[in-house]
């Protein structure tokens, strides 16, 4: 079986969707050269949020195009996407080399957390490793 190739991607920032949205044609020939050529555009979460930010803090042009690049993301063919924090990446990768070498079963789900947070690795006294009461140290 032929390995599936992974789409390339590309994040944008918060300018390219302004000026999506102000219909600017370099813009909107650069999306569709990059998507025909198979690209998958991706948005950031601050590229969201500085959107977002403009369209209740900023006025006028600035806040109408900001709503509009909102609204027409999706119809524009770009994808949100979220940052794996990468806690969490280190220990999927930890989970699955377990796994892979047989010594977690495939059911069974970890409970690997940070033990600053009040529990790690599923161990019962985990919970109390730095934990900041009297007597846990």
């Amino acid at each position: 079986m032929a390995a599936r190739q992974e789409k390339k991607k590309l994040a944008l920032d918060s300018n390219f969707l302004m000026d999506l949205a102000g219909e600017r044609d370099f813009a909107h020939t650069f999306r569709e050269v990059f998507q025909e050529k198979g690209y998958v555009l991706l948005v950031p979460p601050t590229a969201i949020q500085e959107i977002t930010f403009a369209t209740t803090r900023k006025s006028g042009e600035k806040q109408a195009l900001a709503h509009r690049a909102l609204l027409k993301m999706r119809e524009w063919g770009l994808r949100p996407f979220d940052l794996i924090p990468v806690g969490h990446g280190i220990t999927q990768q930890f989970t699955r080399r377990l796994r892979e070498r047989g010594l977690l079963a495939e059911e069974e789900s970890p409970r690997w957390r940070h033990p600053r947070r009040g529990f790690a690795c599923g161990h019962p006294r985990s919970r109390h490793l730095g934990s900041s009461s009297a007597g846990h140290g």
